[in-house]
């Protein structure tokens, strides 16, 4: 069976290409590179890698091992049983009193009061340009959200913490945004000023976070802040419990997938299935000519002396040396013959040839052999010559040999 070409190379190597641009684009789409997975790119959520934003908090959590998801829908859904959940300065909407108090609802919560106020930088979008400590009334009102009762104070600085159940010492600049409240468990307190305090009501555990500056961006690298972030998830998740944050909040809402079908049609993921359809479409191209049963390859030699002769012959002519082959088969009929003739001993070549000639006259042979043998001696010593002329005379003369010496009886040479 003959060998088709599926593919011509130019076209194999476009094919490659066009399929690897195509994958990198899908993963860089998927990966959400490339775009903002929602509106608000420099506040405060885990995304932003401005001085309000979080990113720098999930990036240690995440270095340190720690399964972190950043999530855009379902945030409960997504939690495990030893998992936490940190709604991080969630913001004020007319409508997103009752989500917020879905998500508190969670088994364990770490809820982070707002405070500042940033406006987007005109030289780098993702950062800020100026920020601001925001109206006391807007961290009150993310406190009511959680319980009744409390109070969100500011003090110019604390000096020392008269409690602290963490065992590590924060780091914030001035003004100090604290908590009072009697429902509160201080964990880490001065005074009636909570900076971090529990609540504990029917096997669910929310702890409040009254300060933003220790986990976020602007903050997280001061003096033991770092320390003191990680103490604070410790005491709030189990043993290899995940972090889950809740980007519903900072207005990355998105619709959760229904079904997985229907994913696969959606852009980024649309991508992914369309190098699935070429694949399956090349492998199609590639097979299809071969449906049925399979062609019987030819055996690499045949057997049997017809066989042999022909795998010689194609020895011969692959190496490139019938010109030689035939004129020393030419000179060995020569001297066959004239042995069976019994020609004189002691003749060189040419007298030999000379006397074979005679003798076919004689015997009223058709071919002078002294023609033939020396036809098929120059076409041998010519590189250029045709070797496709010598087949017909080699065979004369061979077909001369057996009729002369009588080798193949009732057979005469063609005339």
């Amino acid at each position: 069976m003959s060998e088709r070409v599926f593919l011509s190379p130019r076209l194999f190597a476009a094919v490659i290409a066009g399929a690897a641009v195509l994958f990198a684009a899908s993963l860089y789409l998927m990966s959400g590179q490339g775009r903002e997975p929602g509106t608000d790119g420099t506040g405060p959520s885990s995304f932003s890698h401005s001085a309000l934003g979080y990113a720098g908090f999930a990036e240690m959590l995440r270095g340190l091992g720690a399964t972190v998801v950043q999530s855009r829908f379902n945030s409960t859904g997504k939690m495990t049983k030893n998992s936490v959940l940190i709604i991080a300065e969630p913001r004020l909407s007319f409508d997103a009193k009752l989500p917020l108090q879905q998500l508190l609802r969670a088994r364990a919560v770490l809820l982070v009061l707002p405070k500042w106020r940033g406006e987007p930088s005109e030289r780098k979008p993702a950062w800020i340009g100026k920020a601001a400590l925001k109206a006391i009334a807007e961290p009150q009102i993310t406190l009511e959200n959680a319980l009744t009762g409390g109070k969100v104070i500011r003090r110019d600085a604390v000096d020392d913490w008269d409690r602290n159940d963490l065992n590590v010492t924060p780091s914030i600049n001035g003004p100090v945004q604290l908590i009072q409240s009697a429902k509160l468990r201080p964990i880490v307190a001065d005074g009636d000023g909570i900076l971090v305090g529990e609540l504990r009501d029917k096997g669910r555990v929310l702890i409040v976070l009254s300060d933003p500056d220790i986990l976020a961006n602007h903050g997280i690298g001061r003096g033991d802040n770092g320390l003191f972030g990680l103490a604070l998830i410790n005491a709030l998740r189990g043993a290899g419990g995940g972090i889950v944050f809740d980007e519903t909040q900072h207005g990355f809402a998105a619709e959760a997938p229904s079904e997985p079908l229907p994913l696969l049609f959606r852009f980024p993921f649309s991508l992914a299935t369309l190098q699935a359809v070429l694949a399956l479409a090349l492998l199609l191209w590639a097979t299809m000519p071969r449906f049925g049963a399979p062609e019987k390859l030819a055996p690499p030699l045949e057997a049997g002396k017809l066989g042999l002769v022909r795998n010689a012959a194609r020895l011969i002519t692959f190496g490139g040396h019938r010109r030689i082959i035939a004129g020393r088969y030419a000179q060995a009929i020569i001297r066959d013959a004239a042995a069976r003739l019994h020609t004189p001993p002691g003749l060189d070549e040419g007298e030999t040839v000379d006397r074979l000639r005679r003798i076919g006259q004689l015997r009223g042979m058709p071919i002078d052999v002294s023609v033939t043998f020396y036809r098929i001696k120059d076409l041998a010593a010519d590189p250029k010559a045709d070797p496709a002329l010598l087949a017909p005379l080699v065979r004369d003369l061979h077909l001369w040999k057996q009729s002369i010496t009588d080798e193949s009886p009732g057979r005469s040479i063609p005339r």
